[in-house]
């Protein structure tokens, strides 16, 4: 039995990996630090309840990039980074000297 296939499918298929490919091209034009900006937007957007399927799955293809690119100097940075920004949340407190 031949299985029928819908053109209207193949199109929309065809359209959402061309535009796979030219994001993932975006990406590996991205500085490591660009990558992480985008990184941490992403995780900030995370608690939006009305997150829509091409945001999150352009947000997976932009973590997985980041994974491949980070070593232990650029993780150590990225989370000294993010200890920085929590103290400036803080008030000026005595804690922190």
């Amino acid at each position: 039995m031949k299985k029928v296939v819908s053109l209207a499918e193949k199109r929309e298929e065809i359209y959402f990996k061309r535009k796979e490919g030219e994001f993932k091209s975006y990406l590996g034009k991205l500085k490591i630090g660009e990558l992480r900006h985008e990184a941490n937007y992403i995780i900030e957007r995370m608690k939006d309840e009305n997150l829509d399927d091409e945001f999150l799955l352009k947000g997976a293809m932009l973590m997985e990039e980041l994974a491949n690119r980070v070593n232990e100097q650029s993780m150590s940075e990225q989370i000294s980074t993010f200890a920085d920004n929590l103290k400036s949340k803080v008030d000026d407190s005595p804690l922190l000297h």
